[in-house]
């Protein structure tokens, strides 16, 4: 008879540093979320037998406490400090790990108190800069209530397109292998190493279709390696075991598979922990996976780890200070949720600040426009809406959450059009004879850019990528040959978002929320206009099914509807 023995593995990933059950951004607990509410399931499930913590990488990154203590000594850092709290057996790096540059990521990784693996980024001699292989030695309890020896191998991968979204940190500096190709050596190198079951710690989602060579999403074909026996992916902020997949090939949403290989994806910003127990059997062959079982907790309302609130006191006491620092007012309400519809004040002042910056930074000589798109404006208690009144730094990040830079790129006008198709795709397809939800629920609202400084209309029931209508530049129709100059973010430039990679002729060297603080301290007081310079072309008789129409309702009545 073989011998049976269990296993389990809990899983955090795309925590964006909800270290403490907190909201900076609105300056409030956070009842839903926090890595410190995982604390008492962690402590739980090893009583209970032999358990493995991993996170599958974006950490760093996410709050205004990870802009704050970005510079930290990994001693002294929230993510370092949680981590030696909670015990984890090993993490990876995801994308936004490197926002801060790469000596950033090295320092506090190469701080971390538990290993660091990570499989396929090599600095420019070839070295890796983790470990691209790691063997856990623990021991597992079978039936009988005897134990065993097992070795455990682990490896990392996160999107080759990291040197695409960080260019301006990471380019001349790493290369990055296609993801398959590194999990698959680095799955041949542990099992010569004597790995009785290997997991891969993947930064990266499934995809609905097939995916070439360095494509961004690809857990699916690292799945179905033969080498691979069980996934922990991440990337998408979506979940698995749950309905985020259903239907998608090659996934069991219900029996957390891929490509018939037990896998889990735990959501974002540590609103969950995924929990997999995996039955083991050990026979001639060696330890075989016999059965799996996973489940997603929710950590909404749990106690959060009272050695870590103790732990990270001192440093969530300068986070609150600093995130509630007036640093201007407002004369005008302050809103994004009009920017399905053409009205998004937030965008107003991003364009603002970055047309101040950019003018006190180069000497203009050509036209600007002023590319901005929404953040955090899908749900109402994250999406910024302020009144008359103080703008505290906790707005800041609001309105732009992300440490990109400012930068200056030239464009045709026909890249304008292009750049302004691929936006409206964020738009549900319409047809005449249906009335249908106005946004695409699989495009983000981060992909909708605004070019402030043109005007133009979309149509909604025009086929994705034929959508803008009279488009003018001070009232002049935009030519395909001409050229303007836009400031945008470097991650957009750098093609973030499938946006077309645009060589940078001026780049900023401080984050846009702060090039907005600055501005703001510059006006004292600001009136941003809500009107973003587009409409929506008319259908008589047409129409749509609009979001947040009760936060909304004076600005769709501003634009002719009726009947809400």
């Amino acid at each position: 008879m073989p011998v049976t023995a269990t296993l389990r593995i809990l899983q955090t990933s795309d925590v964006h540093m909800h270290v403490l059950p907190y909201d900076y951004f609105r300056n409030a607990p956070d009842p839903y979320r926090g890595l410190a509410r995982a604390a008492g399931i962690i402590k739980a499930a090893r009583a209970q037998g032999t358990t493995l913590l991993f996170d599958t990488g974006d950490l760093l990154q996410g709050t205004p406490m990870a802009a704050l203590f970005r510079e930290s000594a990994p001693a002294t850092h929230p993510a370092c400090k949680a981590n030696d709290d909670l015990g984890y057996d090993a993490v990876t790096l995801g994308n936004h790990d490197f926002n801060f540059g790469l000596e950033t990521a090295q320092r506090l990784y190469g701080g971390m108190p538990c290993p660091v693996v990570q499989s396929n980024i090599r600095d420019l001699a070839g070295a890796p800069l983790f470990a691209p292989t790691v063997i856990l030695k623990r021991t597992v309890i079978d039936t009988a209530g005897d134990t065993h020896p097992i070795k455990i191998g682990l490896l990392g991968v996160l999107p080759p397109q990291v040197l695409e979204w960080d260019h301006n940190k990471l380019n001349g500096r790493i290369t990055v292998i296609d993801m398959v190709k590194a999990a698959r050596h680095a799955a041949r190198s542990l099992r010569e190493q004597g790995a009785d079951l290997i997991v891969a710690l993947a930064h990266t989602a499934p995809a609905s279709e097939p995916q070439p060579d360095g494509a961004e999403n690809r857990a699916h074909d690292i799945a179905a390696l033969p080498d691979i026996d069980v996934v922990l992916a991440g990337h998408s902020h979506r979940r698995l075991p749950a309905a985020d997949y259903a239907g998608m090939p090659g996934v069991d949403s219900n029996g957390a598979t891929l490509a018939g290989t037990p896998a889990m994806m735990p959501g974002a910003n540590a609103s969950h922990i995924g929990r997999l127990d995996l039955t083991l059997e050990h026979t001639a062959a060696g330890w075989q996976i016999a059965g799996h079982n996973a489940e997603l907790i929710a950590l909404k309302d749990r106690p959060a780890s009272a050695t870590l609130n103790a732990a990270l006191a001192s440093e969530h006491d300068r986070t609150t200070r600093f995130v509630t620092q007036e640093v201007a007012t407002t004369r005008t309400p302050i809103s994004g949720r009009g920017f399905a519809f053409g009205f998004d004040a937030g965008q107003v002042l991003m364009a603002d600040a970055a047309r101040w910056r950019v003018e006190q930074e180069i000497d203009l000589q050509e036209p600007l426009i002023v590319a901005t798109a929404p953040y955090r404006v899908e749900t109402a208690p994250d999406g910024l809406c302020l009144h008359p009144g103080p703008i505290s730094r906790c707005d800041l990040f609001t309105l732009y959450p992300y440490p990109n830079q400012t930068c200056v790129v030239r464009v045709t006008g026909a890249a304008l059009k292009d750049w302004l198709e691929h936006a409206a795709c964020v738009f549900a397809a319409h047809q005449t004879d249906v009335v249908g939800p106005l946004l695409d629920p699989a495009m983000p609202s981060y992909n909708f850019d605004t070019l402030h400084g043109l005007n133009y209309r979309i149509d909604l029931f025009g086929p994705k990528g034929d959508r803008i209508r009279d488009l003018t530049h001070n009232g002049t129709p935009v030519t395909a040959g001409e050229t303007l100059l836009m400031a945008t973010s470097t991650y957009r430039a750098n093609g973030g978002g499938q946006f077309p990679k645009t060589p940078l002729i001026w780049a900023d060297t401080i984050p846009i929320t702060q090039m907005i603080e600055r501005y703001l301290e510059a006006q004292g007081s600001v009136a941003p206009d809500a009107a973003l310079g587009w409409e929506f072309v008319l259908h008589e008789g047409q129409a749509t099914l609009l979001p947040h129409v009760d936060d909304t309702r004076t600005e769709i009545i501003s634009l002719g509807a009726d009947n809400l």
